[in-house]
């Protein structure tokens, strides 16, 4: 009876971990959107399962289990220290960190946190422990079949095949792991156990399958365009075909001769491969004078975005390098525990410098400023958990890698398979020096390791180990088994309910809402996020208030009568989002410039002194912070500027104007604020030049927002010429706008031009007949010309 239990709990945990290898192919918006909060909120459900079901195997009266997890433990204790001694560094990291609730939690934004991680490191050991001889080339089997559906989406999506179900691509498809960067990674995880798989397998349909799916893997490394995949394909083939083993049944496709052509040929392409990038960063209009492409724009587009990844230029533009040394800053600050999982963009923040080459200058909003991020895995660990989690983890892999190597001539059998799994770790490093992980990269390299660990074990079975020395009696629990049956999986339904079912639930409305605003249903977004206010939000609170934020402001953009309704609100659920998480740069900011908007209405609508001070004060008291949490940030200064100029502090938002200038002279918006105040303080000239040099650093100061800026500025000064000039700017872009004929009318007034004033009030008539009154009696306001 007791043989059939664990024989029954053996094949369901290996279904449980073959259903965990599935997951990177689910992608189904907007219930699993992002991909990989999705795959992370099913592997929850999953792997809680297998951990409830095994510990209440482990915990029974009469059940060995316990004894074979220490049996199993001791035959790679010094693996398995390293292993927990690196989740131990992790979880101190999150105990100490500078956001203890959001290194645990994370958000869906990554899908990451300590609980993420802590899943993966037992997901590894019930792996380990689960997974016997027979059944490991099975679950690479299907982890490989996985990776074929994950790229044959990836395919569809960059050919248009099926494109009323899959997303079109136009250069680098995202498939089902959230891009291709990502895509990248997962195929090098994977191609050279595939290849190792090949050339071990003696069946010839096995044979046929690995090979075919390797060949896919590297068409796919190609389409997804990701860098740090190609450098690491190349150094992984490389390594791989060196230091191939040589099995000891010698075939016509496995000799020594064959080998040796191989390297001739893999030399030849890594040296035509260095001779064609050459060509091509020298010859950049190749594909553009192609006639064939020409003929062909879908394949063109394709072929120049792929054969773009291999520009030097692109390459020396790349801002990484300038994160990382910002990130390496943020290393010396925090050294021993780092600011914890998921905070390495309060790092980033804190050191943030706009000066260094390859940040964007125009647009301070975009990604490429903002990191959560180091695209560098040992920057990523480091400034994370710290320099002795990067080391514990660099000499776990160290260790794997040396203890695999000479695992070769022990288990000989093996020694393939062996080599293709110390091909991966390797590829592993390589390739996340340019990137990091995602859900579905770290399911793999957790499976990877777990492999290793069964390697080393393996290595160990000729050595005569009884394993009832190791019998240790565990009665600690001495429950009915039903009552303990009962509150384990009482305790599972709990953790799923909370931590898997009620979060997709909750990112399933948003995602909708989202695209609600996409579609100008912003009255039904509103609405469905107002609803889902009444949901338990359990850990995703500040994520959901800040979500609702930014739908409120993009809503306020479309529905301007709604603005300051949805503005105020919007406020409210940022402040809470702030209360949870208060090192985040961006949650301030974005609150500082809600408050902006706030003011300036209240100054529009002539509202009281005492009701518009305090809200100056909360502008600036949120700058204020945004500025000590990131102090070289320019877009805080340039926020900050814009209520300094509606408190009338303009000497204040000069100053602030000159520090952001000396942050980085070709940012244009300093010039332009700058400026801006200049007007106010009445120094015409210097403000003339400041602009003019805002216009050289490609600020848009011609665009309507910016025109009605300087419109209002001159309204406060009573520069009626220059005033006269902007609203005649204005109408070039808008002709047909009423309010700016009758500003434009009254301006003229004030300049005595009264023809003027008659031929734009009377527009305003033409285009707007219910202003008719109006018009009227500012028409018999003007004197008669004669």
């Amino acid at each position: 009876m007791a043989e059939q239990r664990i024989f029954l709990l053996e094949k369901v945990l290996l279904a449980g971990i073959a259903l965990i290898l599935f997951i990177p192919l689910l992608s189904m918006p907007p219930w699993f959107s992002p991909p990989a909060w999705g795959q992370a909120m099913v592997f929850r459900v999953v792997i809680g399962f297998l951990i409830a079901l095994f510990a209440f195997e482990a915990v029974r009266r009469d059940s060995h289990v316990f004894s074979y997890i220490c049996h199993r433990i001791i035959q790679i204790k010094w693996a398995f220290f390293l292993f927990a001694l690196l989740f131990l560094l992790f979880f101190l990291s999150t105990l100490l960190s500078v956001d203890p609730s959001f290194s645990f939690w994370g958000d869906p934004g990554r899908a990451g946190g300590f609980l993420q991680l802590f899943l993966f490191f037992l997901f590894c050991i019930l792996a380990f422990l689960a997974i016997k001889d027979r059944s490991w080339p099975a679950l690479w089997t299907i982890a490989i079949s996985a990776g074929i559906g994950i790229s044959l989406v990836a395919i569809f999506q960059q050919f248009r095949l099926l494109n009323q179900i899959f997303i079109f691509a136009e250069t680098r498809p995202p498939s089902t792991v959230g891009g291709a960067i990502f895509l990248g990674t997962y195929m090098v995880l994977l191609i050279f156990l595939a290849l190792a798989f090949f050339f071990h397998s003696q069946s010839k349909p096995r044979k046929i399958f690995f090979l075919s799916a390797s060949i896919l893997f590297c068409i796919i490394i190609l389409l997804s365009g990701s860098r740090s995949a190609y450098i690491a394909f190349a150094v992984g083939i490389f390594y791989f075909l060196l230091f191939l083993p040589l099995p000891q049944r010698q075939t016509r496709i496995l000799n020594p001769s064959t080998l040796r052509a191989a390297k001739i040929v893999l030399s030849l392409i890594l040296i035509g491969g260095s001779i064609a990038i050459y060509y091509f960063n020298t010859h950049p209009d190749i594909f553009v004078k192609n006639r064939f492409l020409s003929e062909r724009p879908n394949l063109q587009i394709m072929v120049q975005g792929l054969a773009s990844r291999f520009s030097a230029q692109l390459l020396f533009d790349d801002p990484r390098t300038s994160a990382w040394l910002i990130g390496l800053q943020a290393l010396k600050e925090r050294p021993l525990l780092g600011y914890g999982p998921e905070n390495f963009a309060v790092g980033f923040d804190q050191f943030f410098d706009p000066a260094l080459p390859n940040f964007e200058t125009k647009d301070l909003s975009s990604p490429t400023n903002w990191w959560d991020r180091a695209h560098n895995i040992f920057l990523d660990i480091g400034v994370a958990a710290g320099i002795p989690a990067l080391l514990t983890f660099l000499a776990l892999l160290g260790f794997l890698f040396w203890k695999l190597y000479s695992l070769k001539k022990i288990i000989p059998q093996d020694a393939l398979l062996i080599h293709g799994t110390q091909t991966t770790l390797l590829a592993y490093l390589v390739v996340n020096i340019f990137s990091f992980d995602t859900f579905s990269t770290y399911l793999l390299l957790f499976f990877l390791v777990a492999y290793a660990f069964f390697l080393l074990r393996k290595a160990k079975e000729s050595t005569s180990l009884s394993t009832q020395s190791y019998l240790l009696t565990w009665k600690i629990i001495q429950s009915p088994r039903t009552l303990l049956f009962v509150l384990l999986f009482a305790l599972l339904a709990f953790f799923t309910w909370k931590t898997a079912v009620q979060p997709i639930q909750l990112t399933t409305q948003i995602n909708l809402a989202q695209h609600d605003v996409e579609t100008k249903k912003c009255e039904q977004a509103v609405l469905r996020m107002e609803r889902a206010q009444n949901f338990d939000q359990t850990f995703l609170a500040a994520y959901f208030n800040t979500e609702f934020a930014e739908i409120l402001k993009k809503c306020g953009n479309q529905i301007p009568e709604r603005k300051i309704p949805f503005t105020q609100k919007a406020r409210g659920l940022l402040a809470e989002a702030i209360k949870s998480h208060p090192v985040h740069t961006g949650s301030w900011l974005f609150y500082g410039g809600l408050t902006n908007t706030i003011i300036e209405a209240a100054i529009i609508n002539a509202l009281p002194q005492e009701q518009i001070a305090p809200l100056i004060q909360e502008a600036d008291a949120a700058f204020r912070k945004a500025h000590e949490l990131s102090p070289k940030r320019q877009k805080v200064l340039i926020e900050w500027m814009k209520t300094d100029i509606l408190a009338q502090e303009y000497a204040d938002a000069k100053e602030r104007a000159s520090q952001c200038i000396e942050l980085n002279l070709e940012t244009g918006a300093c010039w332009w604020f700058k400026g801006l105040a200049e007007i106010y303080l009445g120094d015409l000239p210097q403000a003339q030049n400041d602009i003019k040099i805002a216009n050289q650093k490609e600020y848009p100061i011609r665009s309507l927002g910016s025109l009605q800026t300087l419109a209002n500025a001159y309204i406060t000064t009573k520069n009626y010429p220059l005033l006269m000039t902007a609203y005649q700017q204005m109408l070039e872009r808008d002709p047909k706008n009423a309010q700016y004929h009758a500003s434009l009318a009254i301006v003229f007034k004030e300049l005595r031009k009264f023809d003027d004033a008659r031929q734009h009030a009377l527009m305003v008539l033409e285009l707007n007949p219910a202003t008719k009154s109006e018009v009227e009696t500012f028409l018999k306001e003007l004197p008669t010309t004669h």
